[in-house]
């Protein structure tokens, strides 16, 4: 969260008045283009609540000068969507925890989250595989406009229509490469008029395969092997059971590339992905974490690359993971003021508890050639913003400038 807060001489705490900013690119804070605004949307699924419900989030004994207060600057809204592409194989009906399935989980897990936070963000559902034919071969998926199970839209609309679709049963194969695909027609076609920060969360419990035109693998790239489910022969010798009479064939060979290739062409215009691995991937490990660099958003606290959930923390566990997604995602360096301040010299910048001075190795400084005036981390500040993100970036009015601590 990025709250914007004006001091004057009334009080001895300030406390916030402003909105809060959502997470920006993470380019270089020289780069031309405009830089992000101050909002209300910390980008995610999981939010605090809205500044203005919140009565004080620092301590007076921060800044030098106690005797500096709260006064009125606010900052405006960037609009945050994020397109949930949801694996629902027929693995997903597979125990979670405790008696309870991978899809039963990661839907109440979902549900949850996407309830707290429909009045912040745009959401969107894709499923794969998907049809509306009770007996769908293994990797159907619609295409066009039907591609997309519930449009990214306003929360409150869409938030009610994710949670009904999630309520259908896993079947079939893992075709995410072509979910992908349909992801980035829906992004660089409909999607085009969505304005502000576009983020796709991908969650699937094994590997991509479902590509018609693969073409025959070893047992290491066969992803029934892989997953374990490959009987051996009477002696122990390995079968290819993507290369068997039975009807496995190449269908079920990894699809890893082209996967690769998807993620890359939505980053390239500007739709980063999250990861997100449930228990089935271990042996894909090394291929989700490729997907996760791939995508431009990859876990801060890594390894792995792309975030791991793991069936010890049963439901809660899952949606913590959820929640970690979320809470790192301010990494811009780059903030532009609502409105022009009296004085530039009494702005102070404070990141994640921890005020930053204006000179020295983690600084900032203004750009007048805004307007507003936009402040621009810089150093090692900006570089750990856009490595990690932040929590929360506070910018602070009405207090002389800190320039060393």
């Amino acid at each position: 969260m990025v709250c914007v807060w004006a001091c004057s001489a009334a009080c001895k705490s300030p406390a916030p008045v402003g909105a809060s900013m959502g997470a920006g690119g993470g380019g270089d804070p020289d780069a031309a283009g405009a830089p992000a605004k101050a909002d209300a949307s910390t980008l995610g699924l999981v939010l605090p609540e809205p500044p203005s419900i919140i009565s004080s989030t620092a301590e007076a004994g921060s800044y030098p000068d106690n005797a500096c207060g709260a006064s009125p600057f606010s900052a405006s809204q960037v609009p945050v969507s994020i397109l949930l592409v949801i694996d629902r194989s027929a693995s997903m009906s597979d125990t979670y925890s405790a008696g309870v399935s991978k899809w039963t989980a990661l839907r109440q897990a979902l549900a949850t989250a996407l309830e707290s936070e429909k009045q912040n963000i745009a959401f969107g559902l894709e499923l794969f595989p998907y049809s509306d034919d009770p007996s769908p071969g293994m990797c159907a998926l619609p295409v066009g406009a039907a591609a997309m199970q519930v449009p990214v839209g306003p929360g409150p609309t869409t938030v009610p229509q994710i949670i009904a679709r999630l309520a259908k049963d896993p079947a079939g194969g893992t075709p995410t490469a072509a979910a992908l695909a349909n992801a980035y027609d829906f992004f660089s076609g409909a999607g085009r008029s969505l304005t502000g920060e576009k983020y796709l969360l991908l969650a699937t419990d094994g590997g991509p395969n479902c590509n018609p035109n693969h073409a025959p693998c070893e047992p290491s790239q066969c992803t029934v092997n892989l997953d374990g489910r490959c009987a051996s022969r009477d002696g122990g010798a390995t079968l290819n059971c993507c290369d068997l009479p039975s009807g496995y064939g190449a269908n079920y060979c990894l699809d890893d590339q082209a996967t690769t290739e998807q993620i890359a062409k939505l980053a390239a215009i500007g739709v980063k992905t999250f990861v997100v691995g449930l228990p089935g991937t271990e042996a894909y490990a090394s291929f989700l974490d490729r997907f996760a660099l791939a995508g431009g958003a990859p876990n801060p606290n890594s390894p792995p690359s792309y975030f791991k959930v793991d069936g010890a923390g049963g439901i809660a566990g899952l949606s913590a993971i959820l929640s970690t997604i979320t809470s790192k995602l301010i990494t811009t360096c780059r903030f532009q003021l609502a409105e022009d301040p009296p004085d530039v010299n009494l702005l102070n910048v404070e990141i994640d508890g921890r005020m930053i001075a204006q000179t020295g190795t983690d600084s900032w400084e203004v750009d007048r050639t805004t307007r507003p005036p936009t402040v621009v981390l810089k150093s090692a500040t900006c570089s750990r913003v856009k490595s990690v993100g932040a929590s929360s970036v506070h910018i602070v009015y009405g207090c002389p400038t800190i320039l060393i601590l």
